[in-house]
């Protein structure tokens, strides 16, 4: 497809895409209880099940070709991805610290993490 071309938009991608991240983040939210755990594999096989479908597109909705194909977009999608998960262990940290250590409530944490973005 050259520059500005549009291909048809892919409905069933995108459900199962969206269905697959929604069962993954309602499994870990009941995560002891072992629906929890049937969720979360039910998600990441979906996942799984995304991957297969947009490798078989003429214009998929995540072009899985750029990561094959571009050491660098690969290697910068991959730094940001640490980078995020640094940002949000430490924000997940610092509100038990301002809960347990510091004694403020829930609320007040919350007030304080909603300054840093």
């Amino acid at each position: 497809m050259g520059r500005g071309a549009r291909g048809a938009f892919d409905w069933i991608g995108s459900f199962i895409y969206g269905l697959s991240i929604a069962l993954v983040m309602y499994g870990l939210s009941r995560l002891p209880d072992p629906f929890g755990g049937i969720l979360v594999a039910a998600g990441l096989t979906g996942g799984a099940g995304f991957i297969a479908w947009e490798r078989r597109l003429t214009s998929p909705i995540l072009n899985l070709s750029l990561f094959r194909g571009n050491r660098a977009f690969t290697f910068s999608s991959l730094a940001a991805l640490i980078n995020y998960l640094a940002t949000t262990a430490v924000t997940f940290l610092l509100s038990l610290y301002l809960q347990y250590i510091k004694g403020l409530t829930p609320q007040q944490a919350g007030l304080v993490l909603i300054a840093q973005p």
